[in-house]
């Protein structure tokens, strides 16, 4: 195993961080008019603020990822954001069975969180080698 990380690591730490903090950032400080425009049925703004912190906590530690030069410093965010996006493809998964939902708004939510969850397995696999 290599202590330097792959480009494409890189890569997915960066385009993780922007859409998490584009999102993150919505959800915090819109969170009515961010979750209608998805299609989500505005609820509790405190549920979307509470989310919207989470995805920017989570986009930081990509910004961090991203930026360090080694697999020592990157392997635990990688392996965070690895279980954060299982779990959160569990409950898009368990969404979309309900029926209640149009099909275009939990897929295309589904659509990100399993490129994410794709891509960063496949890195995680690639930089154990």
């Amino acid at each position: 195993m290599s202590d330097t990380i792959t480009k494409q690591l890189k890569w997915v730490f960066l385009i993780h961080f922007i859409a998490g903090i584009v999102a993150g950032i919505a959800y915090f400080l819109i969170p009515e008019q961010y979750a209608g425009l998805l299609g989500w049925t505005p609820i509790e703004p405190a549920i979307y603020r509470l989310v919207g912190a989470a995805m920017i906590g989570l986009a930081f530690g990509s910004l961090l990822a991203y930026r360090a030069a080694n697999w020592v410093k990157v392997r635990i965010v990688l392996e965070m954001e690895i279980v954060w996006l299982i779990c959160a493809d569990i409950a898009l998964i368990m969404v979309a069975t309900t029926g209640l939902y149009p099909p275009l708004m939990w897929a295309s939510a589904l659509g990100i969180m399993l490129f994410f969850t794709i891509s960063f397995i496949y890195c995680y696999i690639t930089n154990l080698d």
